[in-house]
């Protein structure tokens, strides 16, 4: 990754970790219990965090 700029290559370290996905979706099922505002739009980011997690703790 030399090739690649400096901004883009400490990007790819931070989101190439399963670790922020996944405190990211626990963060959003715990915001889905929340019966005010949009429980059914966190449900749903929540679980694609978490599904996120699973392929990336998977491949690696």
């Amino acid at each position: 990754m030399p090739d690649q700029p400096y901004r883009r290559r400490v990007a790819a370290r931070i989101f190439g970790q399963p670790k922020l996905y996944l405190i990211a979706g626990i963060a959003s099922i715990a915001l889905a219990q929340n019966p005010k505002g949009m429980p059914f739009v966190w449900y749903i980011v929540g679980v694609a965090f978490l599904t996120v997690a699973g392929c990336r703790l998977m491949k690696n």
